[in-house]
């Protein structure tokens, strides 16, 4: 919860593009079906109607997010670094109300109070300095507008992440710097409620709130092994792999998880007000 140093935040950002960029269609047949979910649950915990509404979805990657807010009738300005993961809003989001536009959340290319509500689902966890984002989406958001985010909570540690991880391992994979950075201490910063609330406040927010659910996905092994496979991490590697081996490696998963337990995710959800 310090200032980054915005050389080493740079670099960061460039590295983190380049891999979302790299995973769009497996994100898409993969982790999106899981993301979907979670977005639908973060839009719940708003407990607002958004019909008619103007929204931004920041980071907003294929699109989890701006299908949810499509869904429930809402005017969606959908906003991403990775032009990769963006294209796949244009071909799987039929409906015209979603504008996509290439942007980074602590710069975003808008105007100042465009927005009934700013959505940030899963993104101030890639930021070294989440009240830059929050600050943002604060900005284009009309006064006592909402906005609302999500990350992580601190105890999603299902064995299936593990046990792909390390077979990859066996196929010569090594987590990248950029991974590695995120989990080493970006992560951490924003997956307790109490942080997230600190960092609401920091950015002049009101009325916040934030709470840890429990959202359950149910995944049978083939969700699991398309959820860490389309992963910006560990796909681009997959993908580079013969596909003799790429095969082999998909099925040794599969054998893998197939005992596991069913996916349930812990997430936590800001919800809070423009002043």
């Amino acid at each position: 919860m310090t200032d980054a140093d915005p050389a080493a935040a740079t670099d960061l950002n460039v590295a983190i593009r380049a891999a979302y960029d790299a995973s769009g269609a497996a994100w898409d047949s993969g982790p999106r079906r899981i993301y979907d979910r979670l977005a639908a649950g973060l839009l719940d915990a708003a407990a607002i109607p958004f019909a008619g509404l103007t929204a931004v979805d920041a980071g907003a990657g294929t699109g989890a997010a701006t299908a949810e807010l499509l869904r429930r009738g809402a005017r969606v300005v959908a906003v991403d670094l990775s032009t990769g993961m963006l294209s796949r809003i244009k071909t799987a989001t039929a409906r015209p109300a979603a504008q996509v536009v290439a942007g980074d959340i602590v710069a975003l290319p808008l105007r100042d109070a465009v927005a009934d509500v700013a959505v940030a689902a899963f993104v101030l966890n890639h930021l070294p300095n989440p009240v830059d984002g929050l600050h943002e989406l604060a900005r284009v958001t009309r006064g006592g507008g909402w906005v609302l985010a999500s990350t992580f909570g601190g105890a999603n540690d299902h064995p299936s992440k593990s046990a792909i991880d390390d077979l990859a391992a066996q196929y010569g994979f090594r987590a990248p710097a950029w991974y590695e950075q995120l989990k080493a201490g970006i992560h951490q910063q924003v997956s307790d409620p109490q942080h997230l609330l600190e960092f609401a406040h920091g950015a002049g927010l009101r009325d916040a709130r934030a709470d840890l659910v429990y959202v359950s996905v149910g995944s049978s092994p083939a969700d699991l092994v398309s959820w860490r496979t389309g992963m910006a991490h560990l796909g681009p590697f997959v993908r580079s792999l013969s596909p003799t081996d790429a095969d082999e490696f998909v099925r040794r998963a599969h054998l893998a998880v197939r005992d596991m337990p069913p996916l349930e995710l812990a997430m936590v959800t800001l919800v809070c007000r423009r002043g």
